[in-house]
């Protein structure tokens, strides 16, 4: 039973998510391999017909077996929260999946976006020396609670791509994803669910020179972060 082991719901737009992911269309690229008829779900003749590869069906129970010993490997019910394990690496294409987006997105996401009332958020905290001053983010950790976050440049707060996180009232799930730095490849620390402080959220400026406009806001964390991983990503070496 999924919700006794892993204290998760099945919802609908979960079961959705995986008939997507199952059939490829959330990587663009569909096949038919479910069908849904009659509110049950089968394979379809034509993936019938593939299973009866005895070298393909050993190789595709291989990797499903695998698959399930790896999550249960590294989960721990406490640190788990709606999908997600504190303190476990995700790709940007892992979370598209994972709140159950149509389709990945990882190529369009960038810093931030906002889908079906989630917005995962990305930091590379440790920035190249090499970028430009108008995209060198000031985003960190205040202290194991609360982390400050910035916006992409040229905005304010009536900036369109601010709106539901200015004015989520709890009605919208804000996640910060957070990776040391480019050096780690793509994949980012989940450090958990936050929540914009209302009263410290702040127009300012970055690049004196330029004066380019951001919003700066304080966020709180859900979770504390634990102590090893938050010294290893605030660490300057």
């Amino acid at each position: 039973n999924i919700k006794e082991e892993f204290g998760y719901d099945v919802t609908i737009e979960t079961f959705q998510s995986c008939k997507r992911n199952i059939n490829f269309q959330f990587v663009k690229k569909p096949q038919a391999i479910l069908a849904f008829n009659n509110n049950e779900l089968r394979f379809t003749e034509e993936f019938n017909s593939t299973l009866n590869n005895p070298t393909f069906k050993e190789f595709l129970l291989d990797n499903l077996n695998y698959s399930i010993h790896a999550y249960k490997k590294d989960f721990e019910l406490e640190k788990f929260n709606r999908g997600f394990i504190y303190n476990l690496k995700y790709s940007r294409k892992d979370v598209c999946r994972i709140l159950n987006w149509a389709e990945n997105e990882e190529s369009t996401m960038y810093g931030y976006r906002t889908k079906f009332e989630t917005c995962p958020l990305f930091v590379t905290y440790k920035k190249k020396e090499t970028i430009s001053e108008t995209t060198k983010y000031e985003d960190k950790f205040i202290n194991n609670s609360e982390f400050q976050w910035i916006s992409r440049s040229n905005r304010n707060k009536l900036s369109a791509d601010l709106q539901p996180i200015i004015h989520h009232n709890n009605d919208i799930r804000l996640l910060l994803f957070v990776q040391k730095s480019n050096d780690e490849g793509s994949d980012f620390y989940y450090i958990g669910d936050v929540i914009p402080r209302q009263d410290a959220i702040i127009e300012g400026v970055m690049d004196e020179q330029k004066k380019v406009p951001i919003v700066s806001f304080t966020m709180d964390i859900n979770h504390p972060v634990e102590e090893g991983i938050y010294n290893y990503l605030t660490d300057n070496f």
